[in-house]
């Protein structure tokens, strides 16, 4: 099961949730403009820390001007609306999944690794369609 909210996102996720590059939200990383935690291997932006600091209009975050703190607070919410909406479908998809032929699902699993993976390939496609 999916989580409605996300505490922490990829590098990828972030960088499409503010409309930037990877590549600058890499350097943002790297310049640490933007919280981040690391777990295993992963270092993942830290969405807890950034939004309560964006909330409390700290000067802990020193972020560009690319992009105004209010900006980036938007498109955080956008993106977890777009997650909600996601979420309320994933049942769905995952029944639709279900109900593919088996040499299909054991396609799809093979080539993805799990159901989720899967599933989640799945609503890319969807989205790309539209």
């Amino acid at each position: 099961m999916r989580n409605l909210f996300a505490p922490v996102m990829t590098v990828a996720q972030f960088a499409e949730c503010v409309g930037v590059s990877e590549g600058v939200v890499t350097g943002w990383v790297k310049r640490e403009y933007i919280p981040t935690v690391k777990i295993g291997r992963h270092r993942l932006v830290n969405i807890i820390l950034l939004s309560a600091t964006l909330n409390d209009d700290a000067d802990i975050l020193d972020l560009p001007n690319i992009i105004e703190r209010e900006e980036v607070a938007t498109k955080a919410t956008e993106y977890q609306q777009k997650s909600n909406v996601e979420h309320q479908h994933w049942e769905e998809i995952k029944e639709s999944f279900d109900m593919r032929p088996r040499n299909e699902r054991r396609a799809l699993l093979k080539k993805h690794g799990s159901k989720d993976a899967a599933c989640q390939w799945l609503v890319n496609q969807l989205n790309s369609a539209q």
